[in-house]
């Protein structure tokens, strides 16, 4: 017996918590013939007891929102290559003397997942342990002379000077903008940026990205983030200056 698939979709158990979905399509022939959402529905069962995220698009939102689902905030995407910040108010370690920006290792590891706990109020620490050890991973994080993490970014590399944000907190701008600094000295070669912020949480992520040479994708709208729960009570992860992105937003 041979046939093709119509309709499919994925779903990502990041936590014990909470789960992510993400890649749902059914093939535009099959569509609204009742193909599509008992796929859907399927995941949503597999998913237990845990928290089911999704990335909708606009129009897809009053259909996930009939099958109880809710908004709980809209992203923009930002891309662009990362360029040097040449602003007066570019800060430097000199300015912040009691930060200092260093890759991340084994030995500081436990107090990053402690620090992503902190921002997202998820504990992620297996997934990002599993992340951290790819190969195509890049992390840099800032930290106190007391070795309190207050900045985190972590990348992933898609293929050559081409690079998805997968986490990106700080506990200030200036903070931020020494991280972005970082990843631009190590760099021979421009890199290719491509991140998800929300502007209305977090106004000055665009500012951030904007002396980074990023831009709103022209031909991008802003998309729902949308939970089967209302998580009105968790949102103070999202002073992250930039949301995970393309498929590894697992919060």
């Amino acid at each position: 017996m041979t046939g093709f698939i119509s309709a499919h979709v994925a779903l990502f158990n990041s936590t014990d918590e909470v789960s992510y979905l993400t890649a749902f399509i059914t093939r535009s022939k099959y569509r609204r013939l009742g193909v599509g959402f008992p796929v859907f529905e399927k995941a949503i069962e597999l998913a237990r007891h845990r928290r089911v995220v999704l990335d909708s698009v606009p129009g897809m939102s009053s259909t996930y929102e009939k099958r109880g689902f809710v908004i709980q905030f809209n992203f923009c995407k930002m891309q662009g290559a990362l360029s040097p910040c040449y602003e007066s108010s570019a800060p430097s370690c000199q300015k912040i003397p009691k930060v200092f920006i260093q890759p991340v290792t084994e030995d500081n590891t436990s107090r990053i997942c402690h620090y992503d706990r902190k921002i997202s109020g998820i504990d992620r620490e297996l997934f990002i342990r599993k992340v951290l050890l790819k190969s195509t991973t890049q992390a840099t994080c800032a930290v106190t002379a007391q070795n309190v993490v207050v900045g985190l970014l972590v990348l992933h590399t898609v293929d050559s000077g081409h690079s998805n944000v997968f986490s990106f907190y700080a506990d200030d701008l200036n903070i931020a903008k020494l991280l972005l600094q970082d990843v631009i000295a190590g760099q021979t070669t421009p890199m290719s940026l491509r991140g998800l912020f929300v502007p209305q949480v977090n106004p000055d992520s665009m500012k951030l990205f904007s002396m980074f040479g990023l831009k709103q994708d022209p031909a991008d709208v802003r998309c729902p983030r949308m939970s089967n729960r209302n998580l009105a009570d968790g949102l103070h992860w999202c002073k992250v200056f930039a949301l995970c992105c393309f498929g590894y937003s697992y919060v």
